[in-house]
């Protein structure tokens, strides 16, 4: 039985996490018009997403007062944030995290099912709690290989908009600067 472990699924960095995610197969691919309202509301998510994401740092200019006071702000806002994320969550139905790697042209997970190479797919990830709102990824399986505990399904992402795929590798650049960050500490 082979390695359960997720590999990078291009040369280029990756997102790697136990995020919640599920799939649902599609008998067809949807047209262009479901493919563009799909894309414009992932865009408006990753975009909220990376805007959660952003640090801010305190500067010595002159409004420095007017920075401390943006960052205040700023904290209340994520914690109302975190109270509306947890009433969400408590709310709605939200897949079980699973282990995951995220690249710009497809993701990598393991799952308990199988699916056939070459099913067309949507996979709902969700990549903030505070934001319980998945980016839906439609994409075809490439590869399916059996492992410890289930399958580990690889997918190229099909249809994604250009904004979209900007948003993402923004995303995995960040994550990627951040793990490199916390080892150097």
């Amino acid at each position: 039985m082979k390695n359960n472990s997720i590999e990078s699924i291009d040369s280029r960095p990756v997102y790697e996490d136990c995020l919640p995610l599920s799939w649902n197969a599609l008998n067809s691919k949807p047209d262009s018009a479901v493919l563009l309202a799909i894309q414009n509301e992932n865009e408006e998510t990753l975009k909220v997403i990376c805007s959660l994401d952003e640090v801010h740092h305190e500067n010595d200019d002159p409004q420095g007062v007017h920075a401390q006071q943006l960052m205040r702000l700023d904290a209340k806002v994520n914690f109302l944030m975190d109270m509306v994320g947890q009433l969400l969550l408590n709310s709605l139905t939200i897949p079980a995290a699973t282990k995951m790697s995220l690249s710009a042209d497809g993701i990598q997970w393991i799952d308990r099912q199988a699916l056939d190479i070459g099913d067309y797919i949507h996979v709902q990830l969700y990549l903030k709690v505070k934001y319980p709102n998945p980016v839906i990824l439609p994409a075809l399986v490439k590869s399916v290989t059996r492992v410890e505990g289930g399958y580990k399904i690889t997918s190229e992402f099909d249809s994604l908009s250009t904004g979209v795929e900007e948003w993402i590798e923004k995303l995995i650049f960040r994550h990627h600067r951040r793990a490199i960050a916390l080892s150097r500490r």
